[in-house]
Order: C-alpha cells, then sequence, then structure tokens
C-alpha cells in the first residue's frame, strides 16, 4: 500500500466516524453540513506535499542508479506534481493578513489613529493578492518551522474574522458585541488560561483530561447523549496534579435562603473531576473579578479546593504574576 492509499483509507474511515454521529431532521441544515463535510473537506482538507527548499544539490537520480545504489530506474523520465513553498511574498498567509487588515479599514467606529496604522501596514502588502476570507482558507494554512512565526498572526486574524459582522451596505463591518455573547467569552477565558500555562511555566506539563463514565446505556438507550467529562486544564507534574475550572459568569455566587453560597453545579463539576482523577488531585474554581476579589480553599472529599477570582482589568505583570501564584504548593 502506498501512502497516498493510506492517507484515502485513514480520511474515509474519519469520515465515516464523523458522519456516524449525525442524524439531522431539517433538510436544510442537513444540506449545509453535507456541503460543508463533503464538498468543502473542512475536516479532511487535501494533503500538502512540499520539498524542503534547504537541500544540497547532488547528482540526478541516473547518475545515482549508475553506481547500483538504485535498482529498476525508468529509462523514460517521469514526472511527480507537488506544491512547495516559493520564495514569494505572495503567499497564503500575507493573503490573510492583507485581507484581515483590509476588513479592520472598513470597520465602522474604528479609531482614527488605529486606522491610521492599519492603513500604513496594509501598504506593506502591495504585491500580495487579494483574496476572500472564508472559514476553509484558515484550514488551508499549514504551519511548519520555516512560517512557525505567522501562526500568532493568522489565529489573531482568524478571531477578527470570527468577530466582524458584516453590515448591511456592500464593504462595511462593525464589531460584535462580544459581551452579549457569554458563551464564547467562556470558550476566550478558558482557552487564555489554559494557553497561558502552556507558555509561561514549565513546571508542569497541560491538557485537558478526558474521563470515561464507568457504565453502559440500559433498553436500547443511546450512550451517545451522555456528554463526556474533559476538564478546563489539568496541570499534571511527578507530585502535583491540579484540575482548573474557568468560570465566566456575572457572579460566583447563587441564592439559597436569601444567603449567597457559591455555585454547586460548579463544585458539583469539579468535584466529579477529581474524583476521577489521582485521590491526591487538587482543584480550582477561577472566576474573572466582578465586584470584591475571592479566595477560599476548602478539603472536601480528600481534596483540596481552591474558590478564586483573577482581576483582568489589571495590568498584564499583575495577571501573570496571579496566574503564576496559583500553582504555589500551599504545603510549602
Amino acid at each position: 500500500m502506498s501512502i497516498f492509499d493510506l492517507h484515502s483509507n485513514v480520511v474515509q474511515d474519519y469520515r465515516h466516524y464523523v458522519q456516524s454521529f449525525l442524524s439531522i431532521s431539517d433538510d436544510r441544515l442537513r444540506e449545509f453540513v453535507e456541503k460543508q463535510l463533503v464538498d468543502e473537506a473542512i475536516f479532511w482538507p487535501d494533503a500538502l506535499v512540499q520539498l524542503n527548499p534547504a537541500y544540497k544539490l547532488a547528482d540526478d537520480v541516473a547518475a545515482v542508479a549508475s553506481t547500483g545504489l538504485l535498482t529498476k530506474v525508468a529509462t523514460q523520465p517521469s514526472r511527480v506534481s507537488c506544491t512547495f513553498d516559493e520564495m514569494s511574498v505572495d503567499v497564503l498567509t500575507n493573503q490573510i493578513l492583507k485581507a484581515s487588515l483590509g476588513q479592520v479599514l472598513e470597520t465602522e467606529g474604528l479609531d482614527r489613529d488605529i486606522r491610521a496604522e492599519v492603513r500604513q501596514a496594509r501598504r506593506l502588502f502591495d504585491q500580495v493578492s487579494d483574496i476572500e476570507l472564508t472559514p476553509r482558507v484558515f484550514y488551508q494554512v499549514r504551519v511548519h518551522q520555516n512560517n512557525r512565526l505567522y501562526a500568532f498572526l493568522v489565529n489573531v486574524c482568524r478571531f477578527l474574522f470570527d468577530s466582524l459582522q458584516a453590515l448591511d451596505h456592500a464593504g462595511g463591518y462593525k464589531f460584535q458585541d462580544v459581551l452579549r455573547e457569554p458563551e464564547r467569552l467562556r470558550r476566550i477565558y478558558e482557552k487564555f488560561v489554559r494557553n497561558f500555562y502552556r507558555r509561561c511555566q514549565s513546571a508542569y506539563g497541560v491538557k485537558r483530561d478526558r474521563m470515561e463514565w464507568v457504565g453502559g446505556p440500559l433498553d436500547g438507550a443511546d450512550f451517545g447523549l451522555v456528554p463526556q467529562m474533559e476538564t478546563d486544564v489539568t496541570l499534571r507534574s511527578s507530585a502535583r496534579t491540579i484540575v482548573v475550572e474557568c468560570k465566566y459568569t456575572e457572579s460566583i455566587y447563587q441564592q439559597n435562603y436569601f444567603k449567597g453560597k457559591f455555585r454547586s453545579e460548579h463544585l458539583y463539576q469539579l468535584g466529579a473531576y477529581l474524583q476521577n482523577l489521582e485521590p491526591s488531585s487538587e482543584g480550582i474554581l477561577l472566576y474573572p473579578t466582578a465586584g470584591v476579589a475571592v479566595d477560599q480553599s476548602y478539603m472536601l472529599h480528600g481534596h483540596r479546593v481552591r474558590v478564586t477570582t483573577l482581576d483582568l482589568y489589571r495590568p498584564w505583570p499583575q495577571i501573570a504574576s496571579s496566574l503564576l501564584t496559583l500553582l504555589e504548593d500551599p504545603a510549602t
């Protein structure tokens, strides 16, 4: 089996696996999803074959074959179709940057000084082709050693793309009011905390732990309807395991007989995770500060649990220091 056949089989198996979870009744919604999966192939884009330009030229195939190192070399020249990174500024990553800067320039209410800086930056891309930004364009970006510096910039462009809303008139945009989208804010807050610990400390490995339920379906029930248990952030070293659950809410309290209590569903969720991890695992419920700062610690069912807040309005060095302080061992 060739590597191309192997790739085709893996993609086909993955496609069948993904589609096995889909059961959509609405015709229009089903048509849209099938188009994204089949026509657009957003989950399995075409394979990218590249040549590394950093190599030393030597003899051609025929010369190498004459030495006996290669056998059964075809007498007729053959052709190989491949893509490669050209030494040109007109590449996909620069095209995304140029298109993103163009969208920002067309955004309503943009500060005059910022608009001037963006316009000046866009002039640097005069030799770069114009493209239309779509979700598929971002999936086509391949980050490797030669262009890894683009990774952060492309992520910013994707964030802008998801945050801008097209206006009724052509060529205009406005920023969506993310404060009205609590679920999106929650995801941003969670990713911020997880990526901070990945980049700004080395004492712990950082991941999301997934835990399986102990059990199975009864009487033909669909076990796929049971949600999977997955932590927001798990930090693990040889000595400690810390689960950080990031909760972006307006209030960390619930009212119970006219008295404020910590949100029970958040504590129950964290407790379930800790019960399925190492016996000595610790948990942190991390909220953004909304009003009064909170920092309380407890021993619950043999696990140390901390409920605390993070003031996101402080200068960045203080935010970073607070996040790193959370990892200090209370026993030392």
